[in-house]
């Protein structure tokens, strides 16, 4: 076993769980647009930064198939191409064929195919910088719409408030942008209930803060309120409430 096998169980930094491995209708986290599982998932998809630094940040698959000889075990690794870049969050498309992932660090997005081999992902696409193509930085959360994903970020360009939204077609190219207002600065993630037209985003910290050290955090610098939008309102489809 190498060392990035031997480091990924201390090296789950900002990971997000992709796969169920119980009952394939108990998937209340996802956005509602997302195709639903016909059965168990196989493959858990978990991203992770070299535990020395010295590595490139990498995407893991692991067998969670429970009929399966080789299960709980490493399967792959998908080498992101650099380091640092603090991966975070990731989230499927509607489709469920491929994984949008992001970094809080550096200013790359990736976009992973996982249905031509889910076993053997592959990058088909990376944002290089992300923030000069939307004004934002700090992807945070990635929200399935119908063909489209939905993200928030935590800062502007320049790492201070305010957030916002960035829309995007499923092949990464960007639609639109939306800045937080003014009176209510600080972004964090989303969720929407399309059975009522309504979308809420919530706040959090902008990257001047969670750049820094845990002890170094100004706790106050950060956001405590909700927004509610109406989501099929306007003509941009989204408008706060």
């Amino acid at each position: 076993m190498n060392r990035r096998m031997r480091h990924v169980l201390w090296a789950l930094i900002g990971l997000l769980v992709l796969a169920w491995t119980g009952s394939a209708f108990a998937e209340p986290c996802l956005s509602p647009y997302v195709k639903r599982l016909a059965g168990p998932e196989k493959y858990l998809y978990v991203v992770a930064v070299d535990a020395d630094a010295k590595d490139n940040d990498f995407l893991t698959v692991i067998d969670v198939n429970l009929a399966s000889a080789t299960y709980g075990r490493v399967l792959t690794t998908v080498d992101l191409g650099s380091g640092n870049n603090e991966p975070h969050h990731m989230g499927f498309t509607d489709d469920r064929t491929r994984i949008w992932l992001g970094t809080l660090f550096s200013k790359r997005l990736f976009i992973i195919d996982v249905a031509t081999d889910p076993a053997q992902p592959r990058i088909i696409k990376t944002i290089e910088d992300i923030t000069a193509l939307t004004g934002l930085h700090g992807p945070h959360t990635y929200y399935a719409l119908p063909g489209r994903m939905l993200l928030t970020f935590l800062s502007s360009a320049d790492g201070n408030p305010p957030g916002g939204l960035a829309e995007f077609t499923n092949d990464g190219q960007l639609i639109r942008v939306f800045k937080n207002p003014a009176s209510t600065p600080y972004a964090y993630d989303v969720a929407i209930k399309p059975e009522i037209n309504r979308m809420i985003t919530s706040s959090f910290t902008p990257y001047r803060n969670y750049s820094k050290p845990l002890s170094q955090w100004d706790m106050k610098d950060g956001g405590n309120t909700l927004l509610v939008w109406e989501q099929r309102a306007a003509p941009h489809g989204l408008h706060r409430r």
